[in-house]
């Protein structure tokens, strides 16, 4: 199972993104909105387990997450996708940083 990450930082952030977005028009948290949430978080954790496993990972994924659920045009996405695309940036951020230590 996954390990404990920090549950309350994440589930405030993606009840914002289902209050505020996420495939709906309706500003009240429906209980299968959350549910949804929690299951597309839980799925994308456990097959990126290098998150769980470093907290400056965890919190640099968690940074890019805030700020792609801010922007207007991420509101139809899903947390799944949002999370895959804080992922995919985090990993360009990542290549750069070590590219630039060879040099």
């Amino acid at each position: 199972m996954l390990k404990k990450m920090n549950v309350c930082k994440w589930l405030a952030m993606i009840s914002v993104l289902c209050l505020f977005g996420c495939n709906s028009t309706e500003k009240v948290l429906k209980p299968s909105m959350i549910d949804i949430a929690k299951n597309e978080a839980t799925a994308f954790f456990m097959v990126h387990p290098e998150y769980t496993n470093s907290k400056g990972k965890e919190n640099l994924l968690f940074e890019i997450f805030k700020s792609e659920v801010k922007k207007p045009e991420n509101r139809h996405k899903s947390i799944l996708e949002l999370l895959n695309e804080s992922h995919s940036q985090l990993v360009v951020l990542d290549h750069f940083e070590k590219n630039e230590d060879i040099s």
